[in-house]
């Protein structure tokens, strides 16, 4: 991501701590929690595809890790943003266009 390293340990130490409270207090008063955190990117909705991808390939990443290293019961963490569902929705209008024009293209070659 485009953040230094020192502001992302911080981050890393922060949401670790956030989460680790937020298992104590829900064990303790059982509890269902839904902690939301918010973070500045460098990308936004008209970004370019290609940023919006790599950006959310980066948070992925980043978030498998944080989930690999959470305790048990709130390592199941997600990430989302506007941004992101615009790519999104982008990403899968793209990919369905390029399907259906491959099945057409093929369907006419096959009928001729």
């Amino acid at each position: 991501m485009s953040c230094s390293s020192s502001a992302s340990r911080w981050a890393s130490v922060t949401l670790t701590l956030a989460l680790t409270l937020a298992l104590a207090l829900a064990l303790a008063l059982a509890l269902v929690l839904a902690l939301t955190l918010a973070f500045q990117v460098d990308v936004r909705w008209d970004s370019s595809y290609e940023k919006l991808r790599d950006m959310v390939r980066e948070w992925e990443a980043w978030m498998s890790e944080q989930n690999a290293a959470a305790p048990a019961g709130v390592n199941r963490g997600y990430f989302t943003s506007g941004s992101f569902h615009w790519w999104d929705t982008n990403r899968i209008t793209l990919t369905l266009t390029l399907a259906l024009t491959t099945t057409l293209t093929l369907t006419l070659i096959l009928a001729l």
